[in-house]
């Protein structure tokens, strides 16, 4: 960690979060207190020091509200990133400062509603920076692939994701090629472009390019929607929004 010329204690938590989303180090200036048993010479003494810093840095302390352990550590490794402090080794120390409710289990504590305001600001991180599988290389080749071949890249264009399976799969059948199956296909359509459920079926609608049009024509999206409606019926639970309409590729007709 590198100095910072202002007391982290005198940050907001959004401005603490807002250092840590930009991945900018904090120091704690001030020192915590350190128990008076332990001296630096002490294995422990690292250990402590980082925990209670930790604590005096985000003005966590003892209050009334329950939070779990798990999310106080989480938000540890975020502040002092490659941290190689065991979440066991976090709580045996925390205990030390905080009394933990559950030490037989998984730990927990009651903190001050400041603390309370930072489970809020974990989940947006980590929603924030969350990481979707990347599967199998061989599968994301395989499907970069044909996006590539299609010129299929995200737009504002949404299709049906069996609409879009059926492009895949004529492409890869008119060409002699492998074709996966159509939930392998729905999970890495996912990691490419934006999904939604307009009407509210079990698939989902995929925003892509409207290059998509110059494969699949829009008698053949019709006949799909009609068939889907005659055998999958019970899966539509409400008909599309006039605002959902203007987004479709090939829009129903009122």
């Amino acid at each position: 960690m590198t100095k910072n010329n202002r007391l982290t204690s005198d940050l907001t938590i959004e401005q603490l979060l807002a250092a840590l989303d930009k991945d900018v180090p904090i120091d704690l200036v001030e020192q915590p207190t350190i128990l008076p048993q332990l001296t630096k010479a002490d294995d422990e003494y690292n250990e402590y020091y980082q925990t209670a810093s930790f604590l005096a840095a985000f003005k966590i302390t003892e209050g009334k509200h329950f939070i779990k352990g798990s999310v106080l550590y989480e938000l540890f490794k975020l502040w002092n990133k490659g941290t190689k402090l065991s979440s066991k080794s976090f709580h045996l120390q925390l205990a030390k400062i905080m009394k933990n409710l559950n030490p037989s289990g998984g730990a927990s504590y009651r903190v001050n509603e400041r603390a309370l305001r930072l489970v809020n600001y974990i989940a947006q991180y980590k929603k924030k920076h969350k990481q979707k599988p990347l599967y199998n290389k061989d599968y994301r080749k395989h499907f970069e692939k044909f996006f590539n071949e299609l010129n299929i890249r995200p737009g504002n264009l949404y299709v049906e994701a069996d609409i879009l399976y059926h492009v895949y799969d004529t492409h890869q059948y008119n060409n002699r090629r492998k074709t996966y199956n159509f939930r392998i296909f729905e999970n890495i359509c996912k990691l490419f472009f934006e999904d939604k459920y307009p009407d509210k079926t079990v698939l989902p609608f995929f925003g892509v390019n409207e290059d998509i049009k110059q494969h699949i024509s829009e008698s053949a999206v019709r006949n799909w929607r009609q068939g889907r409606k005659q055998f999958n019926d019970n899966k539509i639970r409400k008909k599309l929004t006039k605002e959902d309409k203007k987004d479709l590729i090939y829009p129903e007709e009122e």
